[in-house]
Formats: structure tokens, sequence, C-alpha cells
């Protein structure tokens, strides 16, 4: 059970506890812990809150930021970027996330999905690797209205969208994608664009390089 609080910045370690409340002394121990933090706030609705990833955790169970919540998620030492584990678990943005040195491990894929438009990720000098998805997108899922933005230092490695709707390997973009210095490697799909399937009428803008 997760109880509201108007907690602003929360922090996850590998020490924390399953049910701590999220401050530096008594830390969560789950990404997912984090977001429901955020969700249950009884902060005032135009907050933007800080998740702080004190060292390698894990994503912990699948799970969505809700729509209108407003996160930046960073590692605690941004010279050693931490690593959420995923376990083929996912991680949802129905509102608007801005993530910057971290590194992803093994997500069931990271998605840009909720009512309506307005879904928003900014992720910058952060790493995607070993992400899995069956419904497009095996790192990055970009939904019609929703917008995908890195600026500099993303790398999207080894990621694969599998089955039937195995579209986007590395990424797969129904909406607005814009990618400065981004690296897409040894991504594979099912269907097609193993690197970035762009669906008729989205928006891609790329300079970077993808293999």
């Amino acid at each position: 059970l997760v109880e509201s609080s108007a907690l602003t910045k929360i922090y996850v370690s590998s020490a924390g506890s399953s049910d701590g409340t999220g401050s530096a002394f008594n830390p969560v121990q789950t990404l997912a812990q984090a977001v429901a933090l955020v969700n249950n706030s009884s902060a005032a609705a135009a907050t933007k809150f800080e998740i702080v990833i004190q060292d390698d955790v894990s994503l912990g169970n699948d799970v969505t930021l809700s729509s209108g919540k407003k996160v930046s998620i960073v590692s605690e030492d941004d010279s050693s970027p931490a690593t959420v584990s995923g376990g083929g678990k996912s991680l949802t943005i129905a509102g608007e996330a801005d993530v910057s040195y971290l590194n992803f491990d093994g997500l069931g894929g990271i998605s840009l999905y909720g009512v309506g438009s307005g879904q928003k990720l900014t992720i910058n000098n952060s790493t995607i690797i070993r992400g899995t998805s069956s419904s497009g997108g095996g790192g990055i899922y970009v939904k019609s209205g929703a917008e995908l933005v890195s600026s500099e230092g993303l790398v999207i490695k080894d990621c694969k969208s599998e089955g039937s709707l195995g579209y986007g390997g590395g990424i797969y973009n129904a909406g607005t994608a814009s990618l400065t210095g981004a690296k897409i490697t040894g991504c594979t799909s099912s269907k097609g664009g193993s690197a970035i399937y762009n669906t008729l009428g989205a928006s891609l803008t790329l300079d970077g390089e993808t293999s």
C-alpha cells in the first residue's frame, strides 16, 4: 500500500524498503514504488516531481506514470549512471517524464501511451538495452499524439520487437520523435523497422546513427 504524500523528491535505493516513504532516510526499493508515490501524491497538480536513483535497482513491476503527472528521473551520480533492471516488466508514460543519466536493462518496453494526447518523454545521456516488446517498440513505443525528444547521448541497443505486432525493434513511432546524437544499434523486429518503424503520418527528425 502506497500512501498519499506531499513529498516531491523521492529516493530509490537497492537498500530501500518495500514500505519506504521515499525520503533520503527511508528510500523505496524499486522505480515502480517511486512512480506509485508520484501517482498517489497529494501535492498540487502542477508539481514536477524528482525521482533520484541512488544505485542499481529494479523496475519492480509493470507501472504507469499517470496522466497529468510530471517527473524527472535521474541518477544521483551522473558520472556513474545507475541501472534500472526490468525483468521483462514495462514502464508506461501517460504523463510527462524527463530522464537523464540512467541505464534501462531488460524492460518490456518504455511506452508513451494513454488516453488522449500529451504524453512526453525527454531522455538524454541514457541507454536502453535488451528491451523486448510484443506490441511494437522493443526500446520505446510512441503512440499517436505523444512526443519523444532526445538532444544528446541516447543509446538504444540490442532491443527487439516480436510477434505479429513486432514493428520497430528500437523505436515504434506513431507520434512525434526528435532525436539528435542518438545511436540505435543491434535491434531486431519480426515485422519491419529493426531500428525505427515510423508509421504513416508520424513525424521523425533523426540526426544520429542506426545500424
